[in-house]
């Protein structure tokens, strides 16, 4: 109920239920991390039926998807763009070994490097669960060591010898490891080899030179030892006596890794073979013929594996959405910041809020006083009207 002053009508409060408001419009404002992915959404209409709306950024399901855009009732959704997924890898030493199926499970792959359990293994790859064992191929019998020493008197070629354990012998495989040779001369009795401690000694014995094939033959009565001529030529008590050595190396025994089995090539021909349905060994070409050994053993992990991702960004969403039909009757859309150019992640339905009816007045002139603040209306209003109510507050001048 209300009465005329010079042509404002005053309304008492209880005729209100709160304060006059004006109609909103609903509105959805996204609020990522990222200032350039965010879009402001405002429905057309003002009043309630705006927060109805909802805006969904949603996953298409697959990987190297288009943008699409589309309106259904109060629901807009909008696919966004995906990118390639990443298949993830590891790098064994020389050889990289990449997951067939790109994607982040791959990064749950582990590769366990072992040898091969006694003598004669041969090269396996097998993959259990998420384990993909490669089995190093070990050594049937053993390997001997072995030198060749060149006389210090020189020459092109230099006359020289092999000095090597024999298979079966006190110094056979690995024992054969580190054995010394020397040259003396005592000056007396002749040349002569033995070995003591670990040191095989060439005695000149007042020879003044001795055939690369006598040396051979005089080192050969050694048990356990063996010689060959490698260069024809002389050794000569002058040159090589405190000068000359050499050192055994290279002997392995029997379940030793076998290097001809354990090549690059080979151990990732092998995983291609095997689990080339998982899994693609690769390598680099001149590495080819190095070999996966002792240092390879170990266990490797699996990373960089990484799904598609959403890559649209908000400047491309304000285009899809504004080519929709009849798009402009239900909603309009702007970007937050001037470029747009941040990528928009994936967004469950999201409703639109804040929308809102005005308080309707069917005077021409109204005003009520609240809580010393006083609405006024300077025409009818009605549910709809976004700008019919104004208001001031009562303060003391």
């Amino acid at each position: 109920m209300g009465y005329t002053l010079d042509g404002l009508t005053i309304f008492h409060k209880k005729w209100f239920a709160d304060v006059p408001v004006n109609a909103k419009k609903a509105s959805l404002s996204t609020n990522f991390s990222t200032p350039d992915s965010n879009l402001k959404f405002e429905s057309v209409t003002p009043g309630l039926t705006g927060n109805d709306l909802t805006v969904t950024y949603a996953d298409p399901g697959k990987a190297n998807s288009a943008l699409s855009a589309e309106l259904t009732d109060n629901n807009l959704v909008i696919y966004l763009k995906t990118n390639t997924p990443i298949a993830a890898e590891s790098v064994v030493g020389d050889i990289t070994i990449k997951v067939d199926e790109a994607g982040a499970d791959g990064n749950d792959y582990t590769v366990e490097v072992v040898a091969g359990g006694g003598s004669g293994t041969a090269l396996d790859a097998k993959l259990n669960q998420s384990v993909l064992t490669i089995t190093l191929g070990t050594l049937a019998a053993s390997v001997q060591a072995t030198t060749t020493i060149e006389t210090a008197t020189g020459g092109s070629p230099a006359p020289s010898i092999s000095v090597s354990a024999t298979a079966g012998g006190d110094y056979d495989g690995t024992a054969g490891n580190g054995i010394q040779v020397v040259f003396i001369d005592s000056g007396t009795g002749g040349r002569s080899a033995s070995i003591d401690g670990g040191v095989i000694t060439i005695d000149f014995g007042g020879e003044a030179t001795i055939t690369t094939a006598n040396l051979a033959t005089t080192i050969s009565t050694i048990t356990g030892i063996s010689s060959s001529e490698v260069q024809a030529g002389v050794f000569t008590a002058t040159d090589d006596v405190g000068v000359t050595t050499g050192e055994l190396s290279g002997g392995l025994d029997a379940g030793d890794l076998d290097a001809t089995k354990n090549t690059v090539t080979l151990v990732a021909g092998k995983i291609n073979s095997k689990e080339g349905a998982t899994f693609t060994a690769s390598f680099d070409s001149e590495d080819a013929n190095k070999v996966v050994g002792e240092d390879y053993i170990g266990t490797y992990k699996f990373s960089g594996g990484s799904g598609y991702s959403p890559v649209s960004t908000a400047a491309e969403i304000l285009e899809a959405v504004e080519d929709i039909d009849g798009i402009d009757k239900v909603l309009t859309v702007e970007l937050v910041s001037a470029s747009g150019a941040g990528v928009v992640p994936f967004m469950e339905p999201t409703n639109f809020t804040g929308g809102q009816y005005a308080t309707p007045c069917n005077a021409s002139k109204a005003a009520i006083v609240i809580d010393d603040t006083i609405y006024i209306t300077d025409k009818p209003v009605n549910k709809w009207t976004e700008d019919g109510w104004y208001s001031a507050t009562l303060t003391k001048l």
